[in-house]
């Protein structure tokens, strides 16, 4: 685990996929998180996400990070995996808007559950 404003810089860089289409701010996605961080072979932190523990799901609310030639969703989900079992989750969960993402873990697993419907107000 990890502190809020350590993971921050890597959790903005999700910022482009927000799923609330921007009406959701960063303080209000950080809040009632646990930060955990990712770290690359050599121990140093190349990415962080963000999670929220509902019922007995853990619900992945950001992730972000960087490490050339390396698919870090799919690096890092059994790393999430263990976190989940540990904190008695039976299942992780997450929102995109990234099709390809979709696919790459429904390879791992995982399985399209839904689509959510918004209307914005303006």
């Amino acid at each position: 685990m990890i502190q809020a404003e350590a993971a921050r810089p890597w959790l903005e860089m999700a910022g482009k996929f927000d799923v609330s289409g921007g009406i959701v701010s960063q303080a209000e996605n950080e809040s009632g998180c646990l930060f955990m961080a990712v770290l690359d072979d050599d121990g140093r932190e190349c990415g962080a996400f963000s999670v929220r523990i509902a019922g007995n799901t853990l619900w992945i609310i950001q992730a972000g990070g960087r490490l050339p030639g390396v698919s870090l969703s799919e690096e890092v989900m059994p790393s999430v995996e263990v976190a989940a079992r540990s904190l008695d989750c039976r299942s992780v969960a997450f929102a995109t808007r990234r099709a390809g993402l979709i696919e790459r873990m429904e390879k791992l697993g995982f399985e399209a559950a839904g689509t959510i419907v918004r209307k914005v107000f303006q």
